[in-house]
């Protein structure tokens, strides 16, 4: 009886009256015809073992269920965890369809960027009045249906769903069952199966879907860094494979042929990889990705940061060239831009009467792309910031803040956005008049939020102006501004005694005071 969906096991000691056709139906929608209660010779209290035997599990495997909610709760007569006879009278009646409890089916995208599969949630709402908790159990619809055939989908589980959730085994009671009751035979001899040839794809045969089903939803920066490693390092040796020949021996060739390249590297290289088989894995194209594992690669080194003092020689000198070398610096160094986002920022993205721009834009390879994290944001504005922007000839809403005179090629001579490299040499000149170290734009991005951290800024809205999706990112800034307040400290040390000494007090009173 158990393996139609109840759970009374056909080989318990206890009699059912009647023939096998009588018995409570399996049907889940269906109802009681009879009390059960009448037809089954149990005794009045139930205890574990019994429990046990006629459920068809272990001990172990009811105790599980019970503290899982799925089955009801022992209750304690004469100091023994038991059940009473009602309690498994209750049990079967809801199970096989008397006392049946809902199941709501609700569906989604299994991804944000790809809704070709479809999540299926199986739910059965708490029931308080019980004590049962909430259940769920998720499943990913076949490749292929919509909504509404993912919906469809479902219903043909919600028997085998509900059936499972309402007390069957789980995969882990089902193991260590057996591995209490059964006796382990001995293991067959080893046989190879043949693998017809063909039946697998080769990796550069996939390689084609996997850019146009998925690189094709990432960022242009991302889709070239999956293109140079594909054409430059990963083709090459493993291109002509079939995907579940990519094995441990394999990926050692690849890690040989990197050889030269330092640890991040390789790993980043071999994630791409990885992310590429995982992706066959979830297409049904593989029946399991290898495990690739990333070597240790040495902790990056802090960031070198410029001193408050520094970036105001930095701002200065900005403010002495004039035009939009002021916005330019102050983007960087008070709102935290990175430079791809400067260089995309908007007028229409600028509201100076609330002090707020709104990161919405962004440039990934040269093309138009959203803002790191896929989320528009916004930052306040300093009012130097501010002021500097007032102090441009604002244009249209589309129009960019921050614009250049091509030099040469096709547009010479029009007005453009700027690119990483002109914007990088821009930056260069003025620190070079202010006689500071020539770096790249996301230095001053690192010193805003330093400096900020230095000032007491709280970590959340620290967090809120540099939109780091994690606080772990932001907290780096504050363990550099805590360093650099050390060193501070230290540095006091060296600097000269006061000449000025506090008077010795004149009365005993006050030296006592001043003595504690």
């Amino acid at each position: 009886m158990k393996g139609s969906g109840g759970f009374v096991n056909d080989a318990y000691p206890y009699n059912i009256e009647g023939p096998p056709s009588e018995h409570v139906s399996s049907d889940i929608n269906g109802a009681i015809s009879d009390d059960l209660s009448s037809r089954l010779n149990l005794p009045p209290i139930l205890y574990l073992p019994e429990i046990a035997q006629i459920l068809g599990r272990s001990e172990k495997a009811v105790r599980a269920a019970i503290s899982r909610g799925r089955l009801p709760p022992l209750r304690r007569i004469g100091g023994r965890s038991c059940w009473v006879r009602q309690d498994l009278v209750d049990l079967e009646a809801e199970t096989r369809g008397g006392k049946r409890r809902a199941v709501n089916i609700n569906v989604s995208p299994y991804n944000y960027k790809n809704s070709a599969r479809m999540l299926v949630t199986f739910t059965i709402p708490a029931d308080k009045s019980k004590g049962l908790p909430r259940l769920r159990h998720k499943r990913v619809a076949p490749e292929g249906l919509d909504k509404a055939g993912a919906f469809a989908w479902a219903e043909t589980l919600k028997r085998e769903v509900w059936s499972e959730l309402l007390g069957c085994e789980t995969r882990k009671e089902r193991v260590a069952a057996s591995a209490e009751e059964t006796i382990v035979a001995p293991s067959p001899a080893p046989r190879t199966i043949k693998k017809t040839p063909g039946t697998v794809q080769a990796l550069k045969e996939f390689w084609k879907r996997f850019e146009a089903e998925y690189l094709s939803q990432q960022k242009p920066a991302t889709r070239k860094n999956y293109s140079t490693a594909w054409c430059r390092y990963i083709r090459p040796i493993l291109g002509d494979l079939p995907l579940d020949a990519i094995d441990r021996e394999a990926v050692g060739k690849l890690r040989a042929k990197l050889g030269k390249m330092k640890p991040q590297s390789r790993n980043e290289l071999l994630g791409k990889l990885r992310a590429a088989l995982r992706q066959a894995e979830d297409w049904a194209l593989l029946e399991e990705a290898p495990k690739i594992k990333m070597e240790k690669a040495p902790k990056r080194g802090e960031p070198v940061v410029y001193t408050e003092e520094e970036a105001e020689r930095l701002i200065d000198a900005a403010k002495q060239e004039g035009g939009d070398a002021p916005v330019l610096v102050l983007l960087l160094l008070h709102g935290g831009l990175r430079s791809s986002e400067a260089r995309a920022l908007r007028w229409g993205d600028i509201d100076l009467r609330k002090g707020i721009m709104k990161i919405q834009h962004n440039y990934s390879d040269g093309e138009e792309a959203t803002p790191k994290g896929g989320v528009a944001a916004p930052v306040g504005m300093s009012p130097e910031l501010s002021a500097a922007l007032r102090a441009l000839p604002r244009g249209d809403k589309d129009d960019h803040v921050l614009t250049r005179v091509v030099r040469e090629g096709p547009l010479k001579g029009q007005v453009s956005h700027h690119t990483p490299n002109t914007i990088t040499y821009r930056l260069n000149k003025l620190q070079e008049a202010a006689g500071l170290e020539k770096s790249g734009p996301h230095r001053l991005r690192h010193a805003c939020l330093t400096i900020l951290a230095g000032r007491g800024t709280d970590p959340y809205r620290l967090q809120a102006h540099a939109r780091h999706s994690r606080l772990s990112t932001t907290q780096k800034y504050i363990h550099l501004a805590r360093e650099q307040a050390a060193l501070e400290a230290a540095a006091m040390w060296g600097d000269p005694v006061p000449q000025s000494c506090p008077k010795k007090p004149q009365k005993a009173e006050n030296a006592a005071s001043l003595a504690n």
